[in-house]
């Protein structure tokens, strides 16, 4: 989404690029239109006796310094991220794959640390892999190394480039442990004969065990063993050493599938908390924390105490962690995942997906039922149900909001949605308690409240994450209007029935108004904060606009949804959908149809492949490079494609060498930079020769974008 620009800035240039900024003005508009809507009455308002005149506005000078004072302040101080070291040009190309910016990096480490044998390979690997240079392209000053470093990059540059022949014997300069010798010995041996296991693993086993903290070595083995050397796998799986090394989604899958279950937990805890960054675990805590707060804002008649919530929000949080079993099990265990079926993966985010989560935050919330006996109202089942869903929704986002630009999203979306699925389960039990007489529907309800539940959740996630409703994202949108207003229809109903219940004027809707206006803009404005600070104001700038529309329309569609909740004592009212007009002229229709891509070939190019980190099939295993090799026609559609690997991918018993991939996202092209794309593996060869290919005979293996590359 964000992307950096190293081309130098004039003063003039900046702050033309601050007055014209068409996405800062179109959000400063938009933010204006909304307060001017929510708090019209307050400008025709007479102030108080003893109240200054600049009370009725007191509102609107929050929001506007709310809003209009970061983005003030950081154009005129942090127009542009200044990088200041090389290490940040890795770390910020990394971050948006900026391929030149990280060659820049490592070329002025490699000068600066000129016998740093690890910073001059990752230098020379981007120069071979990414700039596509030559053996002879490839500078190695002697002058500026050591004798024996020199010795060690010629070696590499001849194995990793099109050197016509690999001279070994140089290496018998240096001692026989020194470091990276032996590895290097055996990547030539792999070179000269693939087949050559024994050479190659007895150079590899002696660089670590004279370098234990080799990692190139570690990876190096752990890649030789994968295929058809099940125990020299199996103990390198428990090297102490060498564990740090390995992929943390293959240790997953490798753990669960041999019953190593200390492992597997082990592995689990540092996938999701390990290496998460301060402004990660803020953005991930602030989503949930403002829901927090409104929540227990609308728990007029008896409000729960802070500590019983953050307890109910601490386990949510941990218990996050068993949904991964639930995937692996079925995934490992009964071979059932996304593949593109509509049948398969609707059952998929049906009873995996949706069963398994739901289950996963069913169970605190029900321990803490048990055995606090603190759900003393109605309300308080919807409360902590949705407290527990936030503490799932914070460990998740722990993943997600690695990009700070997801922040108003998943605190819209996702956020809310895990809340209403587990609020569908609170809501069963509260009508088996406090509505139905019958012994049946007492026992039966809160059941068929779980399954609703999984049924929901599977419904929202299918249109987002399946290959065969691809173009259909706007039902999950269309979906999550109508769930906000069964989940404030829930707690509408919770509070009529409430034994504490009192004058329904306890309920302020101004109050809650101000309050979700408040947490929305906030939201909004901690991501332009965090964007800004990493990358300069001018990239904050470039969605914030974007967000203000989304944040906007939400904020005026919940505010309709809020003035029509009516308290009423012992009324269980029915359940109405009624969009107002405004939402309507907004969301609807959400998409239109798109031009094919017949007229575009992309034979011939070259692409990048990546993928997040929270891809738990293919995310360890991406980066990789390739190209377009040629055209194929995939379940009546004409617009795929074989793309050849650089580098082979090796997973399960698919085709390492060949993948078929194509566009997401209809008018975002191949040849566009970063987009989504079908990242489908091939499970036999011979299925290229076929002209009625279906997406369902493939394997999709989660979240992927590509790249162009010269």
């Amino acid at each position: 989404m964000l992307s950096y620009d190293s081309k130098s800035h004039s003063e003039s240039e900046i702050v033309y690029d601050r007055i014209v900024s068409l996405n800062v003005l179109f959000a400063i508009v938009t933010i204006l239109v909304l307060v001017a809507v929510t708090y019209r009455k307050d400008v025709t308002t007479k102030p108080p006796p003893g109240k200054p005149g600049w009370y009725p506005y007191r509102r609107i000078i929050g929001l506007l310094a709310l809003t209009l004072l970061p983005i003030l302040l950081l154009n005129a101080f942090i127009p542009n991220r200044v990088i200041a070291t090389s290490e940040e040009k890795v770390e910020l190309g990394k971050k948006n794959n900026n391929v030149s910016l990280i060659a820049e990096g490592y070329r002025e480490l490699a000068r600066r640390y000129p016998d740093s044998i690890e910073l001059q390979f990752r230098h020379i690997d981007y120069l071979v892999r990414y700039n596509k240079l030559s053996y002879n392209q490839i500078p190695i000053d002697s002058a500026r190394v050591k004798k024996e470093t020199f010795l060690l990059l010629k070696t590499y540059v001849e194995i990793v480039s099109d050197a016509p022949s690999i001279r070994l014997s140089r290496l018998n300069q240096l001692p026989k442990d020194y470091p990276f010798a032996n590895y290097l010995r055996a990547l030539a041996y792999r070179a000269f004969n693939p087949l050559d296991f024994n050479r190659t693993d007895y150079h590899l086993r002696l660089e670590t065990m004279y370098h234990p903290d080799c990692q190139r070595a570690w990876e190096f083995r752990w890649t030789l063993y994968l295929t058809g050397h099940e125990k020299e796998l199996a103990a390198i799986m428990q090297n102490e050493h060498a564990i740090p090394f390995i992929p943390r989604g293959y240790r997953n899958d490798y753990y669960f599938r041999h019953g190593q279950y200390d492992r597997y937990a082990q592995t689990i805890i540092e996938s999701r908390f390990y290496d998460v960054t301060l402004i990660t675990l803020l953005s991930a805590f602030f989503v949930s924390f403002v829901w927090i707060v409104f929540l227990r804002s609308m728990d007029v008649f008896n409000r729960e105490k802070w500590w019983h919530i953050a307890l109910v929000f601490l386990a949510g949080s941990v218990f996050t962690l068993f949904c991964l079993p639930i995937y692996d099990y079925a995934d490992v265990v009964l071979n059932f995942q996304i593949n593109g079926d509509p049948f398969n993966d609707f059952m998929y985010c049906f009873l995996v997906i949706g069963g398994g989560e739901e289950l996963v935050k069913l169970l605190p919330w029900a321990a803490f039922a048990i055995f606090s006996r603190r759900f003393q109202e109605p309300f308080d089942y919807i409360l902590y149900a949705s407290v527990t869903a936030l503490g799932f929704a914070f460990t998740e986002n722990l993943m997600y909001l690695e990009d700070t630009g997801s922040i108003v999203s998943r605190s819209i979306l996702s956020t809310v949605a895990h809340m209403f699925d587990a609020s569908v389960v609170a809501y069963a039990v509260i009508l088996a308690k406090y509505k139905f007489k019958q012994r049946f529907w007492k026992i039966v309800t809160p059941v068929l409240g779980f399954v609703f539940a999984a049924l929901c959740h599977g419904f929202y996630d299918y249109w987002l994450i399946s290959p065969a409703a691809e173009g259909y994202y706007y039902i999950t949108l269309l979906f999550f209007l109508v769930s906000l207003h069964v989940w404030f229809f829930f707690k509408n109903n919770a509070m009529n029935n409430s034994g504490f219940f009192g004058n329904a004027a306890a309920f302020n809707v101004g109050f809650q108004q101000d309050l979700l206006t408040f947490s929305m803009l906030g939201l909004l404005m901690l991501e332009y904060v965090f964007i800004s600070l990493e990358y300069g104001a001018l990239e904050g700038n470039e969605v914030i606009g974007r967000r203000a529309v989304i944040v906007v329309v939400f904020v005026v569609y919940l505010s309709f949804i809020l003035r029509k909740l009516k308290l009423k004592k012992g009324v269980w009212q029915k359940w109405r959908f009624r969009m107002p007009n405004i939402a309507r002229r907004l969301f609807l229709p959400f998409g239109s149809d798109e031009d094919e891509d017949d007229d575009h070939d992309f034979i011939g190019l070259k692409l990048r492949l990546f993928a997040p980190k929270t891809n738990r099939y293919i995310g360890d295993k991406l980066p990789k490079s390739g190209v377009c090799v040629s055209r194929i026609t995939v379940s009546d559609d004409p617009n795929w494609y074989v793309f050849q690997l650089n580098t082979p991918i090796q997973y399960s018993n698919f085709v390492p060498t060949h993948l078929i991939i194509r566009n997401k996202q209809p008018g975002q092209l191949l040849d566009q930079p970063k987009i989504e794309i079908y990242f489908m593996f091939i499970p036999d060869i011979r299925l290229l020769e076929r002209t009625d290919l279906k997406v369902s005979e493939l394997r999709y293996a989660g979240r992927a974008y590509s790249m162009p590359v010269d």
